[in-house]
C-alpha cells in the first residue's frame, strides 16, 4: 500500500516545522501515522455481500459471481455460504476508491486543525 498523500504532506510539514523550530511536528507525524493505520484497517474490513454492494455500487449478485471466479482477484475471506470480501479488494463502480479519505480530510479541515490549505492573509 502506498503512503497516503495527505500523510505524506503532513510529514513534510512536520519536517519544515522542525527546521523552523516551530512546535507541532510530533503531532503532525502522529496524525499522519493514524491516518495511514486507519486506511489499512478500513481496507482490510470484511464486508458481507450486502455491505459490499453498498460500498462498491455493484449488485450483490455481481459480487457473488466475482467471488465464484478465482482469477479476478476477489477472494472470499468468509465461509462457504457466508461470503465476506475485504473492502480494499472491491471493484468500484463510478466512484473514487478512497471517498472515506476525502470525508476525513474535510472533517479535519472543518474542525480547523492541521489545515493543509494555504491561507491568504488579509491586506
Amino acid at each position: 500500500m502506498q503512503p497516503h498523500p495527505l500523510a505524506q504532506k503532513w510529514r513534510q510539514r512536520a519536517a519544515e516545522y522542525e527546521l523552523d523550530g516551530q512546535p507541532g511536528a510530533a503531532v503532525l507525524r502522529r496524525v499522519a501515522n493514524e491516518l495511514e493505520q486507519f486506511e489499512i484497517e478500513r481496507s482490510n474490513e470484511p464486508l458481507d455481500l450486502t455491505a459490499a454492494a453498498e460500498v462498491s455500487g455493484f449488485h450483490r449478485d455481481h459480487i457473488a459471481r466475482l467471488l465464484a471466479q478465482e482469477e479476478n482477484g476477489l477472494e472470499n475471506i468468509g465461509q462457504k455460504g457466508h461470503p465476506l470480501v475485504r473492502r480494499g479488494d472491491l471493484p468500484m463502480k463510478g466512484r473514487r476508491k478512497s471517498s472515506a479519505t476525502s470525508d476525513i480530510v474535510r472533517a479535519v479541515e472543518d474542525a480547523g486543525g492541521l489545515s493543509i490549505r494555504t491561507h491568504r492573509r488579509s491586506k
